[in-house]
């Protein structure tokens, strides 16, 4: 705290953005929203993107500091222009839901493919997930597939669940069983509520087909082979 009041008394843009940030959850320092919002200011005044980024997404929230709509969409703008992936995502959610402005799904898409370009996992789901829909772009499953697919790479729980989802139903990819349970296993894994009502279910048939292979019965040990050798029938 010390070295960062310091810094932020002489004028230095990154001690009054790392300051407001402890004001703001009270670390170190009481909790003190305007003190908060007085340090991000003069850091975001400076130029400092997460100073734009952070005190844009409080104004623009509402829940520490007074809401201000149109100063916080100014502020996630100039940091968004400056290719700021988590700014160009909230103002891609702005755009979809019509926080501040009116709802305007085109607009959600270009802010989304930017941030998503730039590796965002939840930018990849949403516009994977407007692509499914045929929401700001044409529908386009397969488009939807590959989006999903990064952002379940990088481990988000819901993406993976949908990727399931996709591949149970061979929208967007050629339907495989095995590579759905593994995508569902990975989203459960993480605590996914609906992918472990999934993997419960899928389990309960895989007991079955034990049963069924210990005695004897050939497509059942071949059904558990592919299973096992996918990954579809073990946890991972």
């Amino acid at each position: 705290v010390l070295l960062y009041r310091a810094a932020a008394e002489q004028g230095q843009a990154a001690g009054q953005y790392n300051l407001g940030v402890l004001y703001e959850k009270g670390e170190g320092v009481p909790k003190d929203a305007a003190e908060a919002v007085r340090l991000l200011r003069l850091a975001a005044d400076q130029g400092l993107i997460e100073a734009q980024r952070r005190l844009g997404c409080l104004l623009l929230d509402g829940q520490k500091v007074p809401k201000d709509t149109r100063e916080g969409l100014r502020l996630l703008r100039l940091a968004a222009d400056q290719g700021d992936a988590m700014a160009q995502f909230n103002l891609g959610v702005a755009c979809q839901t019509g926080a501040g402005m009116s709802k305007d799904d085109n607009e959600a898409v270009r802010w989304y493919r930017m941030a998503a370009d730039q590796g965002q996992p939840v930018a990849q789901f949403n516009l994977g997930t407007m692509y499914d829909n045929g929401e700001g772009v044409p529908k386009d499953a397969a488009e939807a597939v590959r989006l999903l697919r990064l952002a379940a790479d990088q481990g988000l729980a819901q993406a993976q669940y949908n990727l399931a989802v996709m591949y149970a139903d061979g929208e967007g990819v050629q339907q495989d069983i095995d590579e759905s349970a593994r995508w569902y296993r990975l989203a459960a894994n993480q605590g996914f509520a609906e992918a472990q009502k999934k993997v419960q279910v899928i389990d309960e048939h895989l007991a079955k087909l034990h049963v069924a292979a210990d005695e004897g019965d050939a497509e059942a040990q071949y059904c558990l082979a592919g299973a096992y050798a996918t990954g579809a029938g073990v946890a991972l």
